[in-house]
């Protein structure tokens, strides 16, 4: 680790308390602060010099976990604070892009990616799930994962576009269609909103969601 920031451009944000932060971005970086941001380590995680972190979960000072944005997908995981990083999951081909990933608690969390097409000929989310706080991460399931529509998409929008209020999961969605996904039961079942956003281009849409409880969010 070395104090300072490198030529990074910071894409996720884990804010803790006042004084533990992590921070990740492109190239392969990963940085924390201990002290509220007086000083900062960042650390290329080796091998991931051409990926963009846009996904980040942190537990505490010593645990965290990132995923990139693009192929081929990857996540990884520390547990001594990011000086150390084990690659958790791995996927070569290009059907796998992680948009954003939150956890319930330490060891319950989920990754979201773009639609891709099932066997059956529907286009469904991909969803990603572990139990052991990151250690290991399964696909959810086809008949569990939400319909897409033609043309819709969620973004990579620095973890913004997927969210937990109690026991619920949104997720958003933006391109041909501007929806909230919401899913209380573990991904049983979704329910759908369609909140009056622009929408209908590759860029617009619904990029980010956030509640303060499981009532009132924006």
């Amino acid at each position: 680790m070395f104090s300072g920031i490198p030529a990074t451009r910071i894409r996720a944000l884990s804010a803790l308390t006042d004084s533990v932060v992590w921070a990740a971005g492109s190239e392969g970086y990963v940085g924390m602060t201990t002290n509220g941001g007086r000083s900062w380590r960042f650390k290329r995680i080796a091998g991931a010099r051409e990926l963009d972190f846009r996904a980040l979960a942190a537990f505490d000072s010593l645990h965290a976990v990132v995923a990139n944005a693009g192929f081929p997908a990857s996540i990884y995981r520390t547990r001594d604070g990011g000086r150390h990083w084990r690659r958790v999951f791995f996927r070569a081909d290009t059907t796998l892009f992680i948009d954003g990933m939150r956890f319930a608690d330490g060891r319950n969390g989920v990754a979201i990616a773009d639609p891709v097409e099932t066997p059956e000929g529907e286009r469904r989310f991909s969803l990603l799930r572990t139990t052991d706080g990151g250690r290991s991460w399964q696909p959810v399931p086809v008949p569990h994962r939400p319909r897409a529509l033609a043309g819709e998409v969620s973004f990579a929008a620095s973890n913004s576009g997927i969210c937990r209020a109690g026991d619920r999961l949104y997720i958003v969605t933006g391109g041909s269609a501007a929806r909230v996904l919401c899913s209380a039961d573990s991904f049983k079942s979704w329910e759908v909103a369609t909140p009056p956003m622009l929408h209908g281009k590759a860029s617009t849409g619904i990029f980010s969601v956030s509640f303060l409880d499981q009532d009132r969010g924006v």
